[in-house]
């Protein structure tokens, strides 16, 4: 079954850049939607930059990231997702943008959840019934 959640940026994160310009950046599934998220939050986006997702950030990316940054006199913002892919040194110079997600229907995701986990693993069946017939 396909659950849909609803994504809220962390509205006092972006209060505490008011009138300062970010380079946001992302390497995720849609990026863009981050980006607009920031905007609608009031957020002054002077650079956007994306990434493909899982997207390993090489030194040259970081090169770039921080030269576009620079030119736009901008402070560097993005995910947690992408944060987490940064060098450690770069976690101190990137600001972190908070996300969560709600459900729109958690009592549905929650009872697929649990049947999922109490379902019986169709490889453990097939390993007990071969090893039965031996």
């Amino acid at each position: 079954p396909v659950h849909h959640v609803t994504t809220q940026i962390d509205q006092d994160v972006v209060d505490s850049f008011a009138g300062t310009p970010l380079l946001a950046f992302a390497g995720i599934g849609r990026p863009a939607r981050m980006f607009d998220s920031l905007q609608a939050a009031g957020a002054q986006i002077a650079q956007r930059l994306s990434f493909a997702d899982h997207h390993p950030y090489s030194a040259h990316d970081l090169t770039r990231i921080q030269e576009e940054a620079h030119r736009h006199g901008a402070e560097m913002i993005t995910t947690h997702k992408d944060w987490i892919r940064l060098p450690g040194d770069w976690r101190e110079r990137v600001s972190l943008l908070p996300v969560s997600i709600q459900p729109d229907d958690a009592e549905a995701l929650l009872q697929a959840i649990e049947t999922g986990l109490h379902s019986p693993d169709p490889d453990a069946s097939k390993q007990a019934a071969s090893a039965g017939s031996t």
